[in-house]
């Protein structure tokens, strides 16, 4: 129960959380979490795989690179039975990367250029934990794919755009500013401040800066590729 507990005041009181975080981290404080994540996750990823498959199989037929033998290779591999088994092992093995990714990341940012001095563990627990707030943005999110049958759900900064602006550079660079997506980076800057005790001013300019340092980056990416998000 005090895991469960955790979990909801990271999401409604986080600063009470961040000031009770554990200093001495035991793997129960950090599994039981990933756990609950992980399962939610497969729940959601099973039913939006149609979705996905759709999603897949319309980049397929809209991209004018592919000839037509590997455009219809790739249309059948896409309607085989294992592809439900495929997306799940994909979404839970991406999340897992992902957090670790997350966590090397914020681990480099705090000892590197915010002086902290703590184990690797206690990031990993730290950013498990934020990302509980996952179940919360699929909650939303998964009813809302289908309800409208769309994969892409737009909930950030781009939705202050107008229409004629979808499929442009501004637009791309937007799109990656998720509301969830600030949520999380807020709570990690919370985190760092108030168990690390860091600058709040300078904790958060250097993760917001970095993020769009690395949104520019992926922008220009997608650009040079033809990637363009669209709303639905």
């Amino acid at each position: 129960m005090e895991h469960i507990l955790r979990i909801f005041t990271i999401w409604f009181t986080p600063v009470k959380s961040f000031e009770a975080f554990p200093r001495g981290i035991t793997p129960a404080q950090w599994l039981i979490p990933l756990i609950i994540i992980l399962a939610f996750l497969g729940v959601t990823t099973y039913i939006s795989a149609p979705y996905v498959q759709d999603m897949q199989m319309e980049m397929i037929q809209m991209n004018p690179n592919f000839p037509d033998d590997q455009r219809a290779e790739m249309m059948d591999r896409l309607s085989t039975d294992s592809l439900g088994a495929i997306t799940f092992a994909t979404a839970l093995g991406g999340a897992l990367i992902w957090y670790l990714l997350q966590t090397g990341i914020i681990f480099g940012i705090g000892t590197l250029t915010l002086g902290i001095s703590s184990t690797f563990k206690s990031f990993w627990t730290l950013i498990v934990l934020i990302n509980t707030t996952n179940i919360i943005e699929l909650a939303v999110k998964v009813p809302l794919i289908i309800s409208t049958g769309n994969l892409m759900i737009e909930s950030g900064l781009s939705m202050l755009l107008p229409n004629y602006l979808t499929e442009t550079f501004i637009y791309n660079f937007l799109f990656q500013f998720d509301f969830f997506s600030i949520w999380r980076v807020i709570l990690i800057g919370l985190g760092l401040t108030i168990i690390h005790g860091t600058d709040r001013t300078k904790t958060f300019s250097i993760l917001f800066g970095a993020w769009i340092v690395y949104a520019l980056i992926s922008t220009q990416l997608m650009s040079q590729y033809g990637l363009f998000m669209t709303r639905g």
